[in-house]
């Protein structure tokens, strides 16, 4: 089958969350690094409201290199396809999404698969808990939030508690719940 109709499944965790905050989803092959990293976003449930970047070797030479959205970039995302860069030789990179908080996500290849019949790609197959709420000062920020929200009287738990969504739970993840709404879904 032409790898233009392949799905590439990638295992994507939030680096330094305790326990792991992850997701599992299923992409096409053909998939540019821009589509990609907005599916990330999608899945991990970021608000897409900051810049990020890919880092990874490259599979010419093996060496480093950072794949971004800015479009002065050697590497723009819009101009690379995720099929040239994954393969099991290559099967790692960094995802960092939001330069000022720096959530760093480890991606990690692992396979390729045939499309289902009728059914809509990218997919998030399965994850755990939920993503980290946008601005709250990375991983320990984070952390700091939840400890804060454990205690009701903690003396800066009324203005977190404003701060957060009403229908917040750190523990909750559905792959059900994950949309895809910034993307062309792909149906095979």
């Amino acid at each position: 089958m032409n790898s233009q109709h392949h799905l590439f499944q990638f295992k994507i965790t939030l680096i330094g969350s305790r326990p792991p905050i992850w997701r599992r989803i299923l992409v096409p092959s053909d998939f540019t690094f821009g589509e990609f990293s907005q599916a990330i976003i999608d899945s991990m449930g970021w608000l897409d409201y900051h810049t990020h970047d890919f880092k990874l070797r490259n599979p010419i030479n093996w060496r480093r290199c950072t794949i971004s959205m800015h479009f002065y970039s050697k590497h723009y995302e819009e101009n690379e396809i995720i099929k040239d860069y994954f393969s099991f030789q290559n099967i790692n990179a960094i995802f960092t999404y939001d330069y000022g908080d720096w959530w760093e996500h480890l991606i990690e290849f692992e396979g390729i698969f045939i499309p289902e019949q009728g059914k809509k790609y990218p997919i998030c197959l399965e994850g755990c808990r939920r993503c980290p709420l946008e601005d709250s000062g990375g991983v320990s920020g984070y952390e700091n939030v939840l400890e804060i929200l454990s205690d009701p009287y903690h003396e800066e738990f009324e203005q977190t508690i404003d701060w957060i969504p009403d229908d917040f739970n750190s523990e909750y993840f559905s792959a059900g719940d994950i949309a895809f709404d910034d993307l062309i879904v792909q149906q095979y």
